[in-house]
C-alpha cells in the first residue's frame, strides 16, 4: 500500500511539473521518441527525435503504462493529439503527461 501511494504522489509530482513546462511553447522545439524506456532511462528500442509546435498542436509526451501499482512499460515521443491524464484499460492504468518545451520528456519517468 506504501509504494502504491508513493508512486501516486511521485506520479503527481511529475506531472504537476510537467504542467509547468507545457506553458513555454517555442518554435522548433525538439522531444525525445522511444517505443519501450528501460529503468535507467536509455531506450530499449531506436530512439528517434520529433520536433513540436505546428501551430500549437503538436506536443511532447510521456506515457506510463500501470498494472496493479507497478510500472509495465514506459514509452516517449510527439502527438499531435495529446491529453495529460489517467486512461483505466483492461486491468491497467494509462498515464499520459504532455507538455510543450524542448526536450520537456527526456527526464527519467520511472520515478
Amino acid at each position: 500500500m506504501e509504494e502504491i501511494m508513493s508512486l501516486q504522489l511521485n506520479n503527481i509530482l511529475l506531472l504537476c511539473v510537467l504542467v509547468m513546462l507545457s506553458f513555454e511553447v517555442g518554435g522548433g522545439a525538439q522531444c525525445q521518441g522511444c517505443y519501450n524506456i528501460r529503468s535507467d532511462n536509455s531506450c530499449a528500442t531506436r530512439p528517434y527525435m520529433c520536433e513540436i509546435g505546428h501551430g500549437g498542436r503538436r506536443r511532447c509526451f510521456i506515457r506510463k503504462t500501470l498494472r496493479r501499482g507497478m510500472i509495465m512499460r514506459v514509452t516517449r515521443g510527439c502527438a499531435y493529439y495529446c491529453r495529460t491524464g489517467a486512461v483505466y484499460n483492461r486491468g491497467s492504468y494509462v498515464v499520459t503527461w504532455c507538455c510543450s518545451s524542448d526536450n520537456c520528456n527526456s527526464m527519467n519517468a520511472w520515478y
